[in-house]
């Protein structure tokens, strides 16, 4: 009995023997060549050139994240500058600001220049009154908040008494102060007569708000 191996052999012997010839072949070259680069660049796509390409792409949206945040500082760059600038042509005029809209009450600032005023119109200052106002430390009744400036403003009230030229050269020289006053209200009225009867005393009432920035 032949071997089975054997008769396996020489079956398919001739198959083997038709390689070589089918190998020959121009056709048959051209096709392995190109089956063996289609094979070769496949391989090297997914395992050496996908994650290169994964990588230029990482990079490239770090660079234009860069780029946005490069562009959001050059602009606050150039906020700043321009604030910077305006800064030094004002800074000449902050002590005008300052007379203007205080940081604080001043009341002491306010009746300084009630004072001056009356004085220099010849008029007499019967009363002077604030509204209630804390002068030093945190008003107890406002709640603590985020802080911010404001404009902020205490009321008053103020009494004069002489003669009504004077007293309108005094309205007049109120509107004309660099600190920001409001008048709310004003009124004359007859006091009494000086001695002689030759000129009447007339009381002027007023009553306005007065501003400050905190």
């Amino acid at each position: 009995m032949i071997p089975r191996t054997l008769t396996e052999y020489h079956r398919y012997s001739r198959y083997f023997k038709e390689i070589p010839k089918i190998y020959q072949k121009k056709e048959t070259v051209v096709y392995t060549g190109l089956i063996l680069t289609l094979l070769s660049v496949s391989f090297f796509a997914v395992f050496a050139i996908r994650p290169t390409l994964i990588t230029i792409v990482s990079l490239y949206r770090e660079i234009q994240t860069q780029k946005e945040i490069n562009n959001q500082l050059q602009k606050k760059i150039n906020t700043l500058s321009s604030a910077q600038s305006n800064y030094t042509l004002a800074e000449p005029y902050l002590p005008l600001i300052d007379e203007v809209i205080p940081p604080t009450p001043s009341l002491s600032q306010v009746t300084l220049q009630f004072e001056t005023l009356a004085q220099k119109n010849n008029l007499t200052i019967n009363s002077l009154s604030f509204e209630p106002s804390v002068l030093l430390g945190k008003d107890p009744t406002k709640k603590e908040t985020k802080k911010t400036s404001s404009l902020q403003n205490l009321s008053f009230s103020l009494s004069l008494n002489g003669n009504f030229e004077d007293l309108e050269k005094f309205l007049d020289s109120l509107n004309q102060l660099r600190r920001i006053i409001t008048i709310d209200s004003s009124s004359f009225s007859k006091k009494e007569s000086t001695e002689g009867g030759e000129t009447e005393a007339i009381n002027l009432n007023i009553s306005g708000k007065f501003y400050f920035l905190e």
